[in-house]
């Protein structure tokens, strides 16, 4: 196990510092994405994505309900983004 993910395991609280252009190219990433969700353009992208934010408690897991992930992927954009402080608060 690495030294950063053993830190991070051991105190979840803690901040994790996240370099600028990398939150620039995952909010163009989940824009993106969160596009593709509502037009349905991947059946298969859309069962991924969900089983991943149901792990992590971001969707319901009674079934794929695409508003649902795509509302969840608009809200994580709109996280990162007011972490980079293009936003004075989370919409």
């Amino acid at each position: 196990m690495s030294m950063h993910l053993q830190q991070v395991r051991e105190h979840p609280e803690r901040p994790v510092v996240v370099r600028d252009h990398d939150v620039s190219a995952l909010v163009a990433v989940l824009a993106g994405v969160e596009n593709a969700v509502r037009l349905q353009d991947s059946q298969g992208l859309v069962e991924f994505l969900h089983r991943r934010f149901t792990a992590l408690d971001l969707v319901s897991d009674e079934g794929v309900d695409r508003d649902q992930l795509a509302d969840a992927l608009l809200a994580l954009n709109h996280r990162l983004r007011e972490a980079r402080g293009e936003h004075e608060s989370i919409p």
